[in-house]
């Protein structure tokens, strides 16, 4: 499944507001806001997702890919912040 991506400056827009709501949701470390664009430009937020599917299909790695990171890159990432949460305590 291929998805069409909006123009640069639409799309700084929306992931502008899809990471206030991961932080308003307070969030942490991933998560996949779903939106859709009407054809005047307009975005409707549908959901913020907490458990991104990772399947070499879903969207995530699917957009890490376009943006040249790799998936691998990331899990490193995720582990290491997940291990200094658990070092820190409660």
């Amino acid at each position: 499944m291929r998805a069409s991506t909006p123009a640069s400056r639409l799309a700084g827009a929306v992931a502008d507001l899809a990471l206030s709501a991961h932080r308003l949701l307070g969030l942490r470390d991933v998560s996949r806001t779903d939106a859709v664009l009407t054809p005047d430009g307009v975005a409707h937020f549908l959901e913020v997702n907490v458990a991104p599917g990772l399947t070499e299909t879903s969207l995530l790695p699917m957009a890490l890919e376009s943006d040249g990171t790799r998936l691998g890159e990331v899990f490193a990432e995720l582990i290491e912040r997940a291990v200094a949460r658990g070092s820190a305590g409660p």
